[in-house]
C-alpha cells in the first residue's frame, strides 16, 4: 500500500512540476490498483491530461 501511495504523491509532484506525461504514466495504473482513492486519482489524471492538451481523455476521466 505504501508503494501505491508513493506513486500517487509522486504523480501529484509531477503535475506541479509540469511533467504531465510522467504524471499520467504514474497515475493511470493506480485507477485499478488503488480503488480507495479512485476519485482523487481520476481528478488528478484529468488535470494532467488537460494541462497536456489531451482534452478528450481529460473529459472522459473527469466524467468517470
Amino acid at each position: 500500500m505504501e508503494s501505491k501511495r508513493s506513486q500517487f504523491l509522486l504523480g501529484l509532484i509531477k503535475i506541479q512540476n509540469n511533467k504531465n506525461e510522467e504524471a499520467i504514466a504514474l497515475l493511470t495504473p493506480l485507477i485499478k490498483n488503488y480503488p480507495d482513492i479512485e476519485d482523487y486519482i481520476l481528478l488528478n489524471l484529468a488535470k494532467a491530461e488537460l494541462l497536456n492538451k489531451k482534452y478528450e481523455e481529460a473529459r472522459a476521466h473527469a466524467l468517470q
